[in-house]
């Protein structure tokens, strides 16, 4: 099993080219009670496992080197009880804060808008769909009893996370699955195995949001 603390822990500038596997592919049951779901790389290695704690006042998310769960090796929680507009805050097993995901609440009526900041607030990424009306009718089908399991045969939204200037990093898509949930993270451009695993936890915590709201 890959340990990516310890990848992280040892990373100095002359390691500044290790990066996770990419693609990256995440995959959770639709009709499972558990709001979790597991992430394998290219390889097909399990390299993170997230259940994501219920009926909590405030979001509190274990991510795990697998499904065995014997300890989180990082955690994403929120000081604030409602979701809208809500900072997620990202730190490793140590307590260190990696980085926090901010819910663009204003600016997600209709589509899907998150920043990504490194651990002083300061601008990293963006995710945003590439075409929200496919993300739209993916989660009004969702909610149509009985359609809402097959809607990955039908609606497969993608997801463009960028630099503020604008360069494509990497690419979030839906895949086409019957009875689950499967996703693909593509590295478009280079970055460094900070922003990865910043970028791993983020898009962890962004499938769980918007699985929560269908």
């Amino acid at each position: 099993m890959i340990d990516y603390i310890k990848m992280y822990e040892s990373m100095s500038a002359s390691h500044e080219n290790k990066s996770l596997r990419f693609p990256l592919y995440f995959n959770f049951k639709l009709l499972s009670i558990a709001n979790d779901f597991f992430v394998k790389d290219e390889a097909g290695n399990e390299i993170a496992y997230t259940r994501q704690k219920m009926f909590k006042l405030k979001e509190w998310i274990n991510v795990f080197p697998n499904r065995n769960q014997d300890a989180p090796v990082f955690t994403i929680h929120s000081e604030q009880i409602i979701d809208f507009g809500a900072t997620y805050i990202i730190q490793d097993a140590s307590g260190k804060v990696l980085g926090k995901v901010v819910h663009d609440g204003v600016g997600s009526l209709w589509r899907t808008s998150y920043q990504v900041t490194d651990a002083e607030d300061r601008l990293l990424f963006h995710i945003r769909e590439k075409n929200p009306w496919v993300a739209v009718l993916d989660k009004m089908a969702g909610q149509i009893p009985y359609l809402g399991s097959l809607t990955g045969l039908f609606f497969n939204p993608t997801y463009l996370i960028t630099r503020p200037d604008g360069t494509l990093v990497y690419r979030l898509k839906k895949l086409r699955a019957l009875w689950e949930g499967k996703f693909s993270l593509h590295k478009e451009a280079q970055a460094s195995l900070n922003d990865d695993i910043l970028i791993l936890n983020s898009v962890m915590l962004f499938l769980l949001m918007e699985r929560n709201k269908g």
